[in-house]
């Protein structure tokens, strides 16, 4: 099973799509019938991801990055890697739920990716440990302020849990049997996304 919320929506929908019929279980993945069915544990990242764009341009702009637990893990696989091993789990059936990754499976931590993030951009931000505490205090607040202002929040409880989560990796039964090798580790994939938000205007250099 899942462990914590975080299935990243857009491989679930890559997944769906090359799957086929689907039925969802519990909250945060899909099991498809008589499908191989992929699905992240940790974070996607790549061109047109607005979330890793918003970590780029805090990297470019700001001199301090945040940082969470240092024993937490989180595992990452570039878009067109996952979209890359979904269609082959729909080529050559193989059953069961598997968990995407790029060639680290046992995950990155905190500090490596806004490093990578800072790289990325030519920059070298300051890093900043939050306390746990304080991301499950924001998290409740913004909670109550979207229901007082009947607004939606993106940053719920249940985000702060995912966030703060401490075990992302992946274990070998959850990886793809003879998984496609992926093009992206890291850094390349974090330079191949900054190099595609600059040329299309979404990311500005800054002198």
């Amino acid at each position: 099973g899942l462990r914590g919320q975080g299935v990243h929506r857009g491989t679930s929908s890559l997944g769906q799509n090359s799957a086929g019929r689907c039925r969802h279980v519990g909250r945060s993945r899909r099991r498809c019938q008589g499908w191989a069915h992929g699905r992240t544990h940790g974070r996607t990242h790549g061109r047109t991801h607005g979330r890793t764009l918003g970590l780029f341009r805090a990297a470019q702009d700001s001199p301090l990055l945040p940082t969470l637990d240092p024993r937490a893990r989180i595992v990452m696989i570039h878009v067109e890697d996952a979209a890359a091993q979904i269609a082959d789990l729909a080529r050559a059936w193989r059953p069961g739920t598997f968990a995407l990754s790029d060639a680290r499976p046992d995950g990155y931590g905190w500090d490596e990716l806004m490093q990578a993030a800072g790289r990325a951009v030519g920059r070298q931000p300051r890093l900043i440990r939050v306390p746990d505490g304080l991301i499950t205090a924001i998290a409740r607040l913004s909670q109550v302020w979207s229901r007082t202002t009947r607004t939606v929040s993106i940053f719920t409880p249940g985000k702060a849990r995912e966030i703060l989560h401490r075990d992302w990796s992946l274990s070998e039964t959850e990886r793809v049997p003879s998984a496609l090798a992926t093009r992206y580790q890291i850094d390349a994939g974090f330079a191949h996304s900054v190099s595609w938000y600059r040329k299309r205007g979404f990311l500005v250099t800054v002198p």
